[in-house]
């Protein structure tokens, strides 16, 4: 693993026992790589640093079980390099000592400078022998990468067989361009294999390269070579086997994407689950058991005399409309980000990316369209505002004695029995067709702001945004405004608000006079917008 120090150990263990890896080499204290640092082991000016921190060395590698560390020398570009070797000898000398002590072994490695890490230490294979044999210390042993070893020195073949006895681990990648050592290059690996087999090779070979793409579709070259994975679980790559060769995926060369156990995916799911049962329960129980407050009325408020009609758009459409066009959208758009962007969709399918992000949206997406339907429905059942036809359908008795001093009437009977249209007409504010519709489109429009990124047409985006926010606008309010233009005005306020809360006296203007005896109730309503993950 590259860089192991750089994390938490407890994550780093957590994360090997849960793949069950065997952790077989890492790179020792590196010093601050985001400054540049690529090892400190020649740096004259940071010897002090390198000692304070060899026993960190020490404590990853138990902590992970691993017996071999690699120490590397550092860019030394510019320093004096005979002040550099012999820092360079004292340090592994002393690092290789306290390591013998553990049973660990000390790695060094020729890396190339013209592509990798310029200004790199050690460069050149022959010195890195030359130092293991000038420190006399059975611990001290070469890491063989035939990716360096071809653009150091090109003649692999015989740097390999002369220098067999000190190498105790190797690295493959295809040259020029480190990438899968099954693509055509510089080096032949159905020659390199061959090579190790017949020089009796029994250690692990690491597969430190950079996939074209992705990376279970780069491990098919493994299979054109007669190998087989051996062991592991299926959401890890720890071994694979070439007759008398080990084959492991260590470093963080190789893409990232390990594959997620179904176990953490249906935990995930079932987490997320419950975060949107927690917020669906309420509103059931507050269609089926709650009672909307009982609010008053002037028995004269012509605003409520309105005709009884039928939803101008009925509760089926708005879901329809709601739900389906940004779920289409989502999923339409998820699969031109991941063909078009992404340049590789087919080979990203196959490790799912595509279902990843779509249950990412749309989940988003549902429990927002839950919490904003609770909150309006805790809003329209505090407030129990009435609806525009509330006195046609409920018909009190009381308005046949009505007169301008009956003033505000608290409690009354209806005549109807319809009692579920009674009750619905007591939920007039917070419109819940608006605040659906409008959370809805306006998750469409932030989650199209997101995503959609076509550089070539900049104004695709905002048109399709303008669009969607011109049909909530027309659909949704003028055409409503132009039925009901007295109560509408609230409910397009309301919409518009983008979810602040409104405070409104629900008194009619015409009767201020009457102030003192009439009760005002603030009205809160809110939409709650939950933007997509990306």
């Amino acid at each position: 693993m590259r860089f192991s120090i750089c994390r938490n150990k407890r994550t780093a263990t957590k994360c090997q026992k849960k793949l069950g890896l065997e952790h077989v080499l890492f790179n020792g204290y590196p010093g601050d790589v985001r400054k540049g640092d690529r090892g400190i082991a020649a740096l004259p000016d940071r010897k002090k640093e390198f000692q304070d921190n060899v026993d960190i060395n020490i404590q990853y590698a138990k902590a992970l079980d691993c017996k071999r560390i690699h120490v590397m020398a550092g860019v030394t570009k510019g320093l004096d390099q005979k002040l550099c070797d012999e820092t360079y000898l004292e340090n592994i000398a002393l690092i290789a000592d306290k390591f013998a002590k553990e049973g660990l072994t000390c790695m060094i490695e020729p890396i190339n400078d013209s592509v990798t890490i310029t200004g790199y230490y050690l460069t050149d294979v022959h010195k890195a022998v030359e130092i293991i044999k000038k420190l006399n210390r059975p611990n001290v042993k070469l890491q063989f990468d035939f990716f360096h070893m071809q653009l150091l020195h090109g003649n692999f073949t015989e740097n390999f067989k002369k220098y067999y006895q000190y190498i105790d681990h190797i690295q493959v990648a295809q040259a020029p361009d480190r990438s899968e050592p099954g693509f055509p290059g510089e080096v032949d690996y159905s020659y390199v294999f061959k090579l190790l087999e017949d020089h009796g090779y029994e250690g692990y070979v690491g597969l430190e390269y950079m996939p074209r793409g992705d990376t279970m579709e780069g491990l098919k070259w493994l299979k054109e070579m007669n190998m087989t994975f051996s062991t592991g679980t299926p959401c890890s790559v720890p071994e694979i086997k070439h007759r008398s060769t080990r084959v492991v995926s260590l470093h963080s060369g190789v893409n990232q994407n390990v594959v997620t156990s179904w176990q953490s995916v249906i935990v995930r799911c079932f987490i997320d689950f419950i975060c949107l049962f927690i917020v669906a329960i309420p509103i059931l129980i507050i269609k089926i058991h709650a009672t909307p407050f009982s609010r008053g009325f002037y028995c004269d408020d012509e605003s409520l005399m309105h005709p009884h009609k039928p939803d101008t758009v009925p509760t089926w459409v708005v879901c329809f409309i709601g739900m389906c066009v940004p779920i289409i959208t989502i999923i339409i758009t998820e699969g031109i980000h991941l063909s078009v962007f992404k340049r590789d969709c087919s080979s990203a399918l196959k490790n799912k990316p595509y279902i990843k992000t779509l249950y990412r949206g749309i989940s988003a997406f549902l429990f927002g369209c839950a919490v904003t339907q609770l909150t309006t429905d805790i809003a329209k059942y505090s407030l129990g505002r009435l609806r525009p036809h509330y006195l046609s359908l409920c018909k009190p008795a009381i308005l046949s004695n009505c007169s301008t001093k009956t003033g505000y009437i608290e409690t009354h009977d209806c005549t109807s029995t319809d009692t579920d249209a009674l009750q619905e007409a007591r939920l007039s504010f917070p419109s819940g067709h608006t605040s659906f519709a409008f959370f809805c489109m306006l998750y469409l429009v932030v989650y199209l702001q997101i995503k959609f990124k076509w550089r070539k047409c900049w104004l695709v985006r905002p048109f399709l945004q303008g669009a969607i926010l011109g049909i909530i606008v027309c659909f949704f309010t003028i055409y409503l405004i132009s039925d009901l233009p007295k109560v509408c005005e609230k409910t397009a306020a309301f919409a518009t608000s983008s979810g602040l809360p409104l405070y409104k006296s629900t008194r009619n203007d015409d009767h201020s006079e009457s102030s003192s005896n009439s009760s005002t109730v603030p009205n809160n309503g809110g939409i709650s917008i939950t933007s997509p993950n990306n």
